[in-house]
């Protein structure tokens, strides 16, 4: 790891919080207060909390410690005041806090350390989005790719559809959401797919209250049938009930962007792990009727093969690359183009 991943901003994390204050619980804590948050395999919390002043710990010698960190509370009021101030005021306009998250074996000091200053500077341009990093426990490694994706997203996913749940929605009253590889598990199969409180291994109950102005999937690590009319049984199930939560948590208006790369090197893997196509390789297989209108896809491999300084030779993490970022930010001036019907090239202008 180069140098410390402290990072001043604000996150979300669904990974549990140690050493609080003497004498304080977790419903005890304050603004200011801090904490620590240690990012072990699994370590996952029963609330997801906001922080910001993220210092990564040290041991005597100096060496950053791996995956323990300390950092401030931020509770949900200051942490919309922080998300909604975004850039300031920028030709009368404010940005839209933009919360996305990650994929899997993604550590939190490379979030704090390399993606978040992409994400600042690249999205700090336009001023139009404001990144927020939702931060939960992976393996983190290339080994525990099935307890990741089998266990540890289902959790932080619950968590997340608490915590939205838990939050008015008119302390956030613009926001959207991107997801990244297994984010989009974590999102989709997760938060969209809470078992009701008396049958937690059902099928979907409502939907996460929360309103989102847009969704991005991107390099989605989940099967590609997930919007089609006759889903197939197999991976995931109640695929039609957790897209329908999915689509309920729009705004009026809102599209979910599906951003797919046929060459995505990475989920051609996951393709063999998961015996199925994935909707961030070849986009959806088929869309439903009711999500005709919905669903905005956009093959990325024309902004690829003109970037000639692309973040990954992969094809999978290039959520932040600046033709990205121009999507989201031009989301919701493209979305009438780009209807799944009239899409033919990709080209934002």
């Amino acid at each position: 790891m180069r140098g410390y991943a402290d990072y001043d901003g604000l996150i979300v994390t669904t990974i549990k919080l140690e050493e609080l204050p003497d004498g304080k619980t977790i419903e005890d804590l304050e603004d200011g207060d801090r904490v620590v948050f240690n990012e072990e395999d699994g370590n996952e919390s029963s609330k997801v909390h906001f922080l910001k002043d993220i210092k990564q710990q040290r041991d005597r010698s100096g060496k950053a410690s791996y995956r323990v960190y300390d950092a401030t509370y931020v509770s949900p009021l200051k942490a919309a005041e922080i998300a909604n101030a975004g850039y300031g005021n920028v030709f009368g306009k404010k940005s839209t806090p933009l919360f996305f998250v990650h994929g899997f074996s993604t550590e939190p000091g490379f979030v704090l350390q390399d993606i978040m200053p992409r994400a600042l500077e690249r999205l700090g341009k336009e001023k139009i989005h404001f990144p927020i990093p939702v931060i939960w426990p992976v393996y983190g490694s290339l080994m525990g790719y099935n307890t990741d994706q089998e266990k540890y997203t289902l959790k932080a996913g619950a968590n997340l559809n608490a915590l939205v749940n838990d939050l008015p929605n008119d302390l956030f009253p613009k926001k959207s959401l991107m997801c990244h590889s297994m984010g989009n598990h974590l999102v989709f199969n997760g938060a969209c797919g809470v078992g009701l409180p008396d049958n937690p291994g059902g099928p979907p109950g409502d939907a996460p209250d929360v309103k989102w102005e847009n969704i991005f999937l991107v390099a989605a690590d989940i099967p590609n049938d997930v919007f089609a009319e006759n889903p197939e049984p197999g991976e995931f199930g109640h695929k039609k009930k957790k897209a329908e939560n999915m689509k309920a948590t729009l705004v009026e208006g809102g599209k979910i962007f599906v951003i797919h790369h046929e060459g995505d090197v990475a989920l051609q893997g996951s393709f063999t792990l998961n015996w199925g196509e994935r909707l961030g390789r070849l986009g959806p297989s088929d869309i439903r009727p009711d999500f005709k209108d919905t669903i905005v896809t956009i093959d990325a491999k024309p902004y690829s093969d003109a970037d000639d300084e692309a973040d990954d030779w992969k094809m999978h993490s290039y959520q932040l690359e600046t033709w990205a970022c121009d999507i989201y930010n031009n989301a919701g001036e493209t979305a009438g183009a780009k209807t799944p019907e009239s899409q033919t090239e990709c080209s934002i202008s």
